[in-house]
């Protein structure tokens, strides 16, 4: 009876101990949330062909189930506590429950830990300017690898990470920090915010070193993934000469179609002619994703300056070229010009490929700039090259 009189009248022990324990299960079971079922949510979500607006409501729901999880966990272990009379149990349970949040720590204090779960890519990757710098790339390096790195030659180190990025990235900076004063190499700061923010800071950091300074720099962010492939691109627009690469390669449209991952926020995307894309505006997660490294090739903006609705989106994808060097033609065309929409067809007939062209919408949407283009694209290139859907 007097047990059951706590549990319903809790007294401060008792909420102490609650509190205690749903801190360690749900720190634990929310690094595991985040390192798989986090992104096996957002991969099945992008199969099916979801918006990010769905994406985005979907996490929602993933993360109020696991605050619903881990309180229900909590409430049950706290039980245990106070109704077993078995002092090794309690001490065994506690200690059990403090030892997996003490892992779960451990491994955001050792990113590289957590990157190479999350796919991180190699560092097979080398580019050369002509100031004599020669740039490797790749995802997190460990104490180990950065002993690797300092064997192989390599005399600097830049860090993409940033620390808005946390819990992750602000522990491997500062673990980063000490490892690289400790071996003696020299560590460079470019911090890169993926998606929100267009990085003018970070890539001129890149060019100034790729311009002025000589030697062998590691270059990595957390994965070795979006981030490295923003600054590879840059790199190449510079006139770098590439080498050979293991570092997971930027997502094309192709990558795109064939990984499953269906329509984007705004529309389909479609291969209208070998190497020749129709997509939607893209949101900034796939801007940042598809675009920003350059594996959209020349980009085609068919977006009007005079439509309030594409205005801050358009300026948006402008200035983000503009600083990640990203090759655009702006062509707008409005809703009814079929003779500009036939202008363009017949430039992007006749020009370099890869080119992606970026309409305001595509269906199922309101697509009429997109219709019009692909009608006058067809008669263009000829019936052999009719539009083809990509699934």
């Amino acid at each position: 009876m007097q047990i059951r009189s706590r549990l319903r009248r809790p007294t401060p022990r008792a909420v102490m101990a609650f509190l205690y324990v749903w801190l360690m299960i749900g720190f634990a079971l929310g690094t595991l949330v985040l390192i798989a079922p986090a992104r096996w949510v957002t991969g099945f979500a992008r199969g099916q062909g979801w918006g990010q607006g769905a994406e985005n409501a979907l996490m929602l729901g993933v993360i109020a189930v696991y605050v619903l999880i881990s309180f229900a966990t909590a409430l049950f272990v706290t039980r245990l506590l106070f109704q077993s009379r078995a002092r090794a149990f309690k001490y065994a349970l506690m200690l059990g429950m403090t030892t997996l949040a003490g892992a779960a720590l451990w491994g955001w204090g050792n990113p590289a830990v957590y990157a190479s779960i999350g796919g991180g890519g190699g560092g097979g990757t080398s580019v050369a300017t002509e100031s004599g710098a020669v740039f490797f790339f790749g995802a997190y390096p460990d104490y180990e690898k950065l002993r690797q790195l300092k064997e192989e030659g390599i005399t600097a180190v830049i860090s993409l990470q940033h620390p808005a990025v946390v819990p992750f990235e602000p522990q491997g900076i500062a673990e980063e920090e000490r490892a690289t004063k400790e071996l003696g190499i020299r560590l460079i700061h470019a911090p890169m915010l993926p998606w929100v923010s267009d990085n003018t800071e970070a890539l001129e950091t890149i060019r100034r070193i790729a311009t002025t300074e000589s030697g062998r720099f590691y270059v990595h962010c957390g994965l070795g993934r979006d981030r490295v492939n923003v600054v590879m691109h840059l790199l190449e627009k510079m006139g770098a000469t590439t080498g050979g690469s293991e570092v997971e390669h930027a997502m094309a449209w192709r990558d795109r179609a064939a990984a499953g991952l269906g329509p984007m926020e705004r529309g389909d995307f479609r291969e209208i002619a070998p190497d020749v894309w129709l997509v939607p505006r893209p949101n900034e997660h796939e801007l940042f994703g598809n675009m920003l490294a350059g594996q959209a090739g020349l980009v085609v903006l068919l977006l009007d300056p005079d439509d309030t609705r594409q205005q801050a989106g358009l300026a948006e994808m402008t200035s983000r070229f503009d600083v990640h060097e990203i090759d655009y033609l702006r062509r707008p065309v409005r809703p009814g010009d079929r003779a500009a929409a036939r202008a363009v067809a017949l430039e992007v007939l006749r020009g370099p490929r890869p080119v992606t062209v970026v309409a305001p919408e595509t269906p199922p949407f309101e697509a009429e700039v997109a219709a019009l283009f692909l009608e006058e694209w067809t008669a263009v290139a000829g019936s052999g090259t009719a539009p083809a859907r990509v699934q």
